[in-house]
């Protein structure tokens, strides 16, 4: 009998040996993407496919249309069913290894670099293949990326090209490079009227030649949905500082949209996304509009023709395999579109950037004056946010990369704090700062975000450099001394949008092809503050600068007097577009979105500078409630005149004294031209002129 026990557990032992055996084998041999897909067959076929809904991320139509079957590759099951699966992982046979310590079987989970590259093209996001830039890389649904070589230059649409453009015609500027002067010329000396530019005309010989005159076209207006951004901030952790005075009986319609205000739209090109990213400024003021509670940054895509583009999402271009894989699986799993939120962002969206909520504060909480460049860097091409903010009573400078993956631990962008000289700015500071990059090197590597420079002031010039990694920034030019009417606090010259670069090839031309000159170029828009000059307390102006480095040295080579392209500026009250003391008058520039630039033919080629056909998009704001983009052409036309008879170089023998001297006398010159320039206008829309905005 105790034979016939020990024989039978033997056997009892043999068959579970046998039995792991077999299953160790099965989990060897068998694919682990089957066993997965199996898994997830079952599941599918017990547990309803339920979805979260964030408020602030609806899905939408399209995206809801696009995924689950129309993107999604369609495996077929054994039973002839279909299971929608967006990211392949692929069904090869894996080896799997022993781990001693945890006492488990653990399967290499393999990532394929092709099927990740179709599931993101499925989604309609830029894929991760870096060595052809996504060139080529099909999709799940047949869709192909295309890099922007493969892809017009399509911000140039019908509505830039065939817009109705009028002449800018009787435009004051004044320019720093007057030649033909003795050498111990003092500029400061000169006239306003012997540094007045007066552009030439360029007559069209026949109808197929272009106008290659500055010319503007009408404003087009960019609009958004206030009162759904409302209710998408009454949702977060703002809800008791954006609902504040709703219960307050006094303040009658307190939490309406009509409390909220838009402006200070600032855009760029996405060459590859083909569209215009913009950031805005969304105010909330319950009591007035010129004492707002709190402000918040806006981020929206629009298309070539600027009708807004929604529930579009651009990857993160710092994501890896190993940030994008999980998420594919994770997504593939549950089909909820917030768990791509990891590794893009979805439009349109309030850009996220923390501050305390105390709404016991009598300061403005939140982001100020938002800016967006455009990086073309050796290394990255992308778009960097600049705006400023009060915290603890301070005011910095900040700055953010809006599509680089958010910080782990808080969910936000990293943020960049800018200090001059190793000290935060505190104080009576400049808010208003200019970015600009310059053109020969940014300075970027794998390692580094590298390098921005910022007109600080424009009167009198100050350039900060700065560094993108830490924030430091060094004063790289000061000049000391403002114009007169500055000191006199009767007019200033803020920052208005970013500065563009004039090509360096362009540039060489009027180098006579000497590569050897150094000397770098830059366009934009100031904006002056002009106090009780016939038009509301304060009147805010564009102003187009021309800012040139030579060897080292900057100064400013031209500035006109305030313009305001035939526009009738809205009053602070937002009911007519005369000049009145309910507050200041205002038309602010932005941004600059895009400038494109090409050669006209040789037969149009007239005097010793070349002569160009080109376009400018140029961003605005009425009133502290508007956002409006205007069209502009030939501006490198206007701008190049001033050297038919003005020189380029100015020299060695023009020392820096000197060139600080056209600087100031431009800057003079410039605002008292905006001070007379402020008279009229004032003059045509007082309390007795036709209010336009009836018309």
């Amino acid at each position: 009998m105790a034979m016939l026990i020990r024989s039978y557990k033997v056997n009892r032992y043999k068959r579970y040996v046998l039995i792991t055996l077999l299953l160790f084998i099965t989990y060897y041999f068998w694919p682990v993407s089957q066993i997965e897909q199996l898994s997830d067959t079952m599941h599918e076929t017990t547990t309803p496919n339920l979805q979260r809904t964030d408020f602030s991320k609806q899905q939408s139509p399209e995206f809801q249309q696009g995924i689950p079957q129309q993107q999604g590759q369609q495996n077929q099951q054994g039973d002839g069913s279909f299971n929608n699966i967006l990211y392949d992982t692929g069904s090869d046979p894996l080896r799997a290894n022993f781990n001693p310590e945890n006492k488990n079987i653990e399967v290499p989970q393999v990532i394929k670099l092709d099927k990740l590259n179709q599931a993101l093209v499925s989604l309609k996001l830029r894929p991760l293949d870096t060595s052809t830039n996504g060139a080529g890389v099909l999709g799940g649904n047949g869709q192909q990326w295309q890099t922007h070589e493969q892809q017009a230059l399509s911000f140039l649409s019908e509505k830039v090209t065939q817009a109705v453009y009028k002449p800018i015609q009787k435009l004051k500027a004044f320019i720093g490079n007057m030649g033909d002067l003795p050498q111990d010329t003092n500029y400061m000396k000169l006239s306003c009227d012997q540094v007045q530019y007066t552009a030439p005309s360029y007559e069209t010989a026949s109808e197929t030649e272009e106008d290659l005159n500055f010319a503007v076209s009408e404003p087009i207006p960019i609009d958004d949905d206030l009162d759904e951004i409302k209710v998408l901030l009454e949702g977060t952790e703002y809800r008791s500082l954006v609902t504040k005075y709703q219960d307050d009986p006094t303040v009658a319609g307190a939490i309406t949209a009509k409390k909220w205000y838009r402006f200070s739209g600032s855009s760029v090109w996405l060459p590859d996304e083909q569209v215009h990213l913009m950031v805005s400024r969304i105010t909330y003021a319950p009591l007035q509009k010129s004492n707002p509670i709190a402000s918040f940054l806006r981020l929206q895509l629009f298309d070539p023709k600027w009708t807004e583009v929604k529930g579009k999402r651009i990857r993160f271009l710092d994501v890896t395999e190993k940030d994008v894989d999980p998420v594919l699986r994770k997504f593939d799993e549950t089909k909820d579109e917030t768990v791509l939120n990891s590794i893009s962002l979805k439009f349109p969206c309030i850009l996220n950037i923390p501050f305390a909520v105390d709404t016991k504060s009598k300061d403005l909480l939140g982001p100020e004056d938002p800016r967006v460049v455009y990086k073309d860097g050796e290394v990255s091409k992308e778009p960097i946010v600049f705006f400023n903010m009060l915290e603890k009573g301070k005011r910095g400078m900040k700055g953010i990369f809006p599509l680089r993956k958010p910080n782990k631990k808080t969910g936000a962008p990293n943020m960049i704090n800018f200090q001059v000289g190793g000290k935060a700015l505190s104080g009576d500071v400049e808010k208003n700062w200019t970015p600009f990059f310059d053109t020969l090197k940014v300075g970027d590597t794998k390692r580094s975000k590298g390098f921005i420079h910022f007109v600080y002031t424009f009167d009198p010039l100050t350039i900060l450099k700065c560094n993108l990694d830490n924030g430091k920034c060094d004063k790289i030019q000061t000049n000391f001394e403002s114009s007169a009417l500055s000191q006199a606090n009767k007019a200033h010259i803020r920052g208005g949008s970013d500065l563009r670069p004039i090509p360096r090839q362009i540039i060489q031309l009027l180098n006579d092809g000497d590569h050897q000159k150094r000397l770098q170029m830059w366009v934009g828009f100031a904006k002056t503050h002009v106090k009780n000059c016939g038009c509301g307390d304060v009147t805010y102006r564009p102003n187009l600068v021309l800012l040139i480095k030579e060897d080292g040295v900057f100064r400013l080579e031209l500035m006109t007097e305030s313009l305001d392209f035939g526009i009738d500026v809205k009053a602070w009250n937002g009911k007519s577009t005369r000049c009145d003391r309910s507050g200041p008058n205002v038309l602010t520039p932005n941004g600059i979105s895009f400038w494109d630039i090409t050669p006209v033919t040789d037969h149009q080629q007239k005097g010793k500078i070349p002569l160009f056909k080109d376009y400018m998009a140029l961003t605005l704001s009425q009133s502290d409630s508007t956002i409006e983009v205007v069209f502009l052409k030939n501006v490198l036309n206007y701008l190049f005149g001033i050297y038919e008879e003005g020189k380029y170089m100015l020299g060695d023998y023009d020392s820096d004294e000197g060139v600080l001297a056209r600087t100031k006398k431009v800057t003079e010159c410039a605002l008292d031209a905006s001070f007379k320039y402020c008279g009229l206008y004032g003059s045509t829309h007082s309390g007795n002129a036709v209010d336009k905005s009836k018309d």
